[in-house]
């Protein structure tokens, strides 16, 4: 108790914090995009999501890409800046023990290292035995990385790829055991959704945020658009009005959920907010019209209401 710590130390304020990490994410998403962008601002001083990072070395084992995309991508996002404190790496000739040897080359010779993205983690971790504990694997296979973050007070992100199988949270669909989750300092997940697409992230020292983000081709960097929540909220509720103005008569919710392309559970869920707010009201049976566009709306009190709310019961059913 009488001991004194330092803060948390940001290599991207509010997202990336000192220590492992491991980024999760479908194939294709842009996670390769992401962490780029995330290399440039941390070797040039720049933004990334829209804070500022304080400049430092960063190794990038792009072990999945090649040169000639990695400098049409560099291109794209650095364009004239000075990104001599980026270092990228595209092979190596045996990745699981020469990533470990690469990398502490890499610390010994740098004045200020901050950053060493893996992309991804499969490249570089041991091949498993029929033997082995799955767990027990996946812990082992990132302990060494945690440890070297610890070590040199640096961030250390691992690319990692989510199962198939959706999940209500996010970040349990991370591909194999909680052995990789428990190991890390902090887990994200870059996240699709029919609302758009969004950065979730969890951690020991960080607070837990779902940060609503895009990626602009042109630059081909990833813009924070604010909080997920009131982003996709918003969104999602003009898509709802949209769908229920363009229908012949009112909709119920697994209708709306099917014309939205959403979860019925968050329609639902949402159509009570919007009756609360006046955008929607709700009919006999069940149903929902958009406040400017309705019929036969339910004023005969309390018995109908119940009535419909035992109609919705048996819909689920």
């Amino acid at each position: 108790m009488a001991e004194s710590f330092p803060p948390v130390k940001w290599i991207a304020p509010g997202f990336f914090p000192q220590g492992l990490v491991v980024l999760g994410g479908k194939p294709k998403l842009g996670k390769s995009f992401m962490v780029l962008n995330l290399a440039v601002a941390v070797a040039t001083g720049s933004e990334f999501l829209g804070a500022t990072c304080e400049a430092g070395d960063v190794l990038y084992l792009a072990l999945e890409d090649t040169e000639r995309r990695l400098k049409d991508r560099l291109t794209k996002m650095a364009g004239p800046a000075d990104i001599a404190r980026l270092d990228i790496i595209t092979r190596l000739p045996d990745e699981d023990a020469m990533a470990a040897k690469t990398t502490d080359q890499w610390l010994a010779a740098k004045p200020n290292p901050r950053l060493i993205i893996v992309d991804v983690l499969q490249k570089v971790r041991p091949a498993l035995t029929r033997s082995d504990n799955s767990y027990a694997a996946d812990y082992a296979a990132i302990a060494p990385w945690k440890d070297l973050a610890d070590k040199h007070d640096i961030c250390v992100v691992l690319i990692h790829h989510t199962r198939k199988m959706p999940a209500d949270d996010p970040l349990e669909t991370l591909s194999g055991t909680n052995g990789l989750t428990g190991a890390a300092d902090c887990i994200m997940v870059l996240d699709r959704s029919s609302a758009g697409v969004a950065l979730v992230g969890r951690g020991r020292d960080v607070e837990e945020f779902n940060s609503a983000v895009r990626h602009d081709p042109k630059t081909g960097r990833w813009i924070l658009l604010g909080d997920g929540d009131s982003v996709f909220r918003s969104d999602e509720r003009t898509s709802i009005l949209r769908a229920l103005r363009e229908g012949a008569e009112p909709m119920g919710p697994r209708e709306i959920a099917e014309a939205v392309g959403a979860p019925d559970a968050n329609v639902r869920k949402l159509l009570a907010s919007m009756v609360r707010d006046g955008q929607v009201a709700k009919q006999k049976y069940g149903k929902y019209a958009a406040c400017d566009h309705t019929t036969h709306t339910d004023h005969t009190g309390w018995a109908d209401e119940w009535i419909d709310e035992a109609v919705e019961a048996l819909e689920e059913v």
